[in-house]
């Protein structure tokens, strides 16, 4: 070829090579439905164009409005306009995610279709990665997975990830379990994902149905370890997987729609259901399972429909594939029970051996006896004596059980106690029983170490069991400890607990032996740490004469119950010392000086008198003020010996129960303030008799003075959901999603509606915006309007603002209470009642409706309406709920310090 063929043959080809790379070239499709994500769609836009592989010659991107009624098309119109050669906008009107994602496809151009979620993230080389896997690959998988890893108000890997440690192709008859459910993860080829339809009438699950339909046609899907998918899990909890068990729709629709339709599918297909679709349906049906009560959601009829599809589709899934869920014992006999229904006397079976038990299910081992823990929550020493409560949780009927102690050849009988915390349900029905337990016994005068065993009687057949111990409990078997107190020194034994006389020897031997102990397991530096706190601890108790009482509000601030009960207490001659614990940075510091003796919140002084302290009393129960050592709390529990008076941050309406129960608080003096809130605690589940509680009235009521001006009060509580966690020093950090979620839009929306606004100026009031402590962070996001003032929680006197206002309006805090002493009127502002107490706290015995002390509203409509009938009626408290106020509190006075006081004072 001559010189001038070989020039212009480089040129044509070049220029061949120009038009092809020009020409659309689509490897992917990305499909996009789009509803209400004005603060997220950007930045998943973003993600696809800033891929590795070049977007503009290689990538489409469909947008389907689904009738968003936000600002999205405004996003979506101007990366349409910035790229019009690569994204398509399209508007339809709202009819789910499945219309959205089926008219998408219908644009598709791409070799490969996804369809990304409209407020999830792509890794940066996810096409990149995916693309090579499939040309690597051709013809062998239809599908290609992602791994997915949660980001915002959750982080770490989805529980079903552990199928991406390689990059593999997963065989589904020879793994069957390693399933895969979402589609908007997932990468298909163009004529598999053309060929198949999203089922329109499918709420939920949709993505799970029409991804299996496409990977059980070959049998195989591809699994990328490399690469990564990011999901939003929203911090305003708004994305339909997160509310989707409140949905009537995600009960019985879905198991007709989806878990029956992919067993006739199946069935049609090949007269089975596999193993893979078993354990797709199953992991399906297992959240269902972790349902505690479904009849505030479904009506009865509903509710027996609900059971008796379970029961048909359980029909269809083998036991090994239930007995495979990551879910717990008691749950998977409940639902192999359900499964069998009235056949489970053919398929259960108990064997008797000499010294064990064991329970069978269609022959194969479920659960041994021996193999079973007795639970200590509690373990105390007075005097001679030992007490102990627990638990025993097991497969066998606790109606068949019998739980005995052996110590010093004698059998010590326990008394049986409910534990109703422990225990739990599934559509309100109890699945799982617990063995409550308590027992005292004498301990006195053991010369040498004595055993103490645990004997469980189940059938007539004995068994000593091995032993779990509480975070309670003053001792620990990770760690070489002990307890010794008064006349009694305990500690633990492989399978039994050791007991002996607190003798000066015997304390000295033990003690011995722990330090010598941790100076093997620790470092210089802290092995030396713990042995100078604790012989220094040793030397000061020797010389201690007088009982020590600690009082604490929040670490930060005071101005609540311990403060008042404080400011009494020093004034009382009673030869006790008495101090005051807050960290040294809070304005209240200095103050509080001037009543009396302050220690600064995690000082060495501060720990070491809480090791000598008789009492501490505080308004709070947190951990942090129950236990300030964090992780070095080990290393001192068992020298900590002193009595927890609990004086309420506020009065109890809700049920605390799983919180300040008896086995996680252990109060020993538990405060509250009227006759309905003593019986929700004595009567309910928190573990408590009338010798823990007491009914005398909260101390911060001493000082509550009606000297009402023209002010309004807006104090809503906190929600878990929204709120930041604790940095390590205890303080939350603030939360750029905060600004998103339904609780700032609605506070924020009403501090500057214009007809409050208007209403303020015309009848000379003002309002006093108080945020939560909890959200604190988040004051600046308010906005101030005219005769409106924020309000940082720490920057005001909570008392001063009760006396000073006219109205108070708030959703379910117990600042009502308060107020409602001061015979001032109160409105509930409750928007989110069902999400609050599903999130939040369970109800309790109070009832805003029919105990509150002032309207229920629950519509921002209403709620301005009420404020403005309000204002011009004078902020006027009602007969009717005055009525409530007066017969709600036990005592209507200003001696409610003195009345804790004594009651403390008692306990000794």
């Amino acid at each position: 070829m001559d010189q001038n063929k070989t020039r212009n043959y480089i040129q044509n080809y070049g220029k061949q090579t120009d038009i092809q790379y020009n020409q659309k070239n689509f490897l992917f499709s990305i499909i996009i439905p789009i509803y209400n994500v004005e603060n997220y769609i950007e930045e998943t836009i973003l993600s696809i164009v800033k891929q590795t592989l070049e977007f503009t010659k290689h990538v489409q991107v469909i947008l389907v409005n689904d009738g968003s009624p936000d600002n999205s098309e405004k996003i979506c119109i101007k990366y349409r306009d910035r790229f019009p050669d690569n994204i398509i906008y399209i508007k339809k009107e709202n009819g789910g995610v499945s219309s959205a994602r089926n008219l998408g496809i219908s644009h598709a151009e791409g070799k490969y279709i996804n369809f990304l979620d409209s407020d999830d993230i792509l890794g940066k080389d996810a096409l990149e990665k995916v693309y090579d896997f499939f040309e690597k690959n051709k013809n062998s998988v239809d599908v290609v997975c992602l791994p997915i890893y949660y980001f915002e108000a959750k982080e770490g890997p989805h529980k079903l990830n552990e199928k991406f440690k390689k990059t593999k192709i997963i065989n589904t008859r020879e793994t069957p379990e390693k399933i895969q459910l979402h589609v908007s993860s997932v990468f298909i080829t163009s004529h598999q994902a053309k060929a198949h339809k999203f089922d329109e009438s499918l709420k939920y699950a949709e993505d799970a149905k029409y991804i299996n339909e496409i990977i059980l046609i070959k049998g195989f899907f591809g699994v990328l370890a490399n690469t990564s998918y990011y999901y939003r899990y929203r911090g305003s909890q708004s994305s339909a997987i997160q509310t989707r068990r409140i949905s009537e729709d995600w009960y019985n629709e879905n198991l007709v729609r989806f878990s029956n339709s992919m067993i006739n599918m199946a069935l049609d297909k090949w007269g089975f259901v596999p193993k893979y679709l078993q354990h797709v349906i199953m992991y399906d049906l297992h959240y269902k399972f972790k349902v505690k009560d479904i009849s505030a959601i479904l009506s009865d009829c509903k509710e027996q429909e609900f059971i008796e599809l379970v029961h048909g589709i359980l029909q269809f899934i083998d036991n090994d594939v239930i007995k495979s869920q990551s879910i717990n014992l008691h749950l998977k006999i409940f639902i192999l029970k359900l499964k069998y229904l009235n056949e489970t006397q053919n398929k259960f079976n108990i064997v008797k051996f000499k010294k064990n038990i064991k329970l069978y299910f269609d022959g194969k081992l479920l659960n041994s006896l021996k193999e079973q823990k007795v639970h200590i929550n509690l373990l105390e020493v007075k005097k001679d004596r030992v007490f102990i409560e627990g638990m025993f949780v097991s497969a066998f009927d606790p109606a068949r059980c019998e739980l005995t102690l052996l110590f010093r050849g004698r059998e010590i009988k326990t008394t049986r106690v409910e534990r109703p915390l422990s225990e739990a349900k599934v559509w309100g029905i109890k699945y799982k029983e617990v063995y409550g337990f308590k027992v005292e016994f004498n301990a006195a005068e053991i010369e040498k170490p004595a055993k103490l065993e645990f004997n469980m009687k189940v059938n007539d057949v004995n068994c000593k069991l091995d032993y779990k111990i509480s975070p309670t409990i003053k001792f620990s078997r990770e760690f070489p400890s002990y307890y010794a107190k008064d006349k009694v020194i305990v500690s633990p034994g492989k399978k039994k607990l050791i007991l002996m006389g607190n003798t000066f020897k015997n304390h000295f031997i033990k003690e011995a032996g722990m330090l010598k102990k941790l100076v093997r397991r620790l470092s210089k530096s802290e092995a030396g740490k713990v042995i100078a706190t604790r012989l220094f601890y040793y030397l000061i108790k020797s010389f201690k004469r007088r009982d020590i009482y600690l009082f604490m509000d929040r670490i930060d601030k005071a101005d609540d119950n311990a403060e008042v009960l404080f400011k009494f207490a020093v004034k009382t001659k009673d030869n006790i010392k008495k101090y005051f614990v807050i960290s040294s940075n809070s304005s209240d510091y200095s103050r509080m000086r001037q009543y009396g003796k302050v220690i600064r919140y995690g000082s060495f002084y501060h720990k070491l008198l809480l090791m000598l302290s008789d009492k501490l009393i505080s308004s709070h129960a947190d951990e942090v003020i129950v236990h300030p050592f964090q992780s070095a709390e080990m290393y001192y529990k068992d020298l900590i010996n002193f009595d927890f008076v609990f004086l309420q941050h506020g009065i109890i309406q809700n049920d605390l129960s799983g919180w300040l129960n008896k086995y996680k608080k252990n109060i020993k003096l538990f405060i509250t303030s009227s006759q309905q809130e003593y019986d929700s605690i004595v009567n309910g589940r928190y573990g408590y008799t009338d010798e823990e509680v007491v009914c005398t009235g909260l101390a911060r009521y001493d000082r509550l003075s009606d000297n009402a001006d023209k002010q309004i009060l807006i104090m809503p509580t906190w929600r878990k959901n929204i709120s930041s966690e604790l940095d390590q020093n205890f303080n939350r950090v603030y939360n750029k999603n905060f600004v998103q979620t339904e609780y700032f839009l609605m506070y924020n929306k009403l501090i500057n509606d214009k007809q409050v606004l208007g209403v303020l100026e015309k009848y000379g009031y003002k309002i006093k915006f108080v945020i939560h402590p909890a959200l604190k962070e988040q004051v600046s996001d308010f906005k101030e309007s005219k005769n409106v003032e924020i309000i940082n929680p720490d920057d005001v006197n909570y008392f001063e603002l009760f006396n000073s206002s006219s109205l108070l309006i708030t959703d379910y805090s117990s600042v009502a209470f308060d107020f409602a002493y001061l015979r001032k009127p109160v409105i509930y502002f409750q928007f989110d009642q069902f999400e609050f107490h599903r999130k939040h706290f369970s109800s309790g015995y109070f009832s805003y409706e029919d105990m509150g002390f002032g309207p229920v509203v629950s519509k921002y409509d209403d709620i301005i309406n009420t404020i403005t009938n309000s204002i011009k009626d004078n902020c006027s408290l009602s007969v009717k709920y005055k009525d409530r106020i007066d017969s709600f509190f036990e005592y209507n006075d200003q001696f409610n310090s003195r009345r804790v006081y004594t009651r403390i004072k008692e306990m000794d």
